[in-house]
């Protein structure tokens, strides 16, 4: 399930997003997570939505974790699936 998240992200030249890190609420606690290899797995464009999926590593806890990231670019919202 995704969740709504604060990213942090780079744009290139030609408007091609790059997520960096993320903050995320867990545990009554805000935490920062870095975003490792980041691949734009689907980009869907159907009238009024645009809609990019990523698959990425987490850093969290000082591990590696495998997951999902959206971007919304109707609404400009990240959202994470861990």
């Amino acid at each position: 399930m995704y969740k709504a998240v604060e990213m942090i992200f780079s744009s290139d030249i030609e408007g091609i997003l790059t997520p960096i890190r993320f903050r995320v609420q867990v545990d009554d606690e805000l935490i920062v997570v870095p975003v490792k290899h980041p691949v734009i797995r689907d980009e869907n464009k159907i009238p009024g939505s645009h809609i990019i999926d990523y698959r990425a590593d987490f850093v969290i806890n000082n591990q590696l974790r495998p997951g999902k990231l959206r971007f919304s670019g109707r609404d400009h919202i990240w959202s994470v699936d861990i």
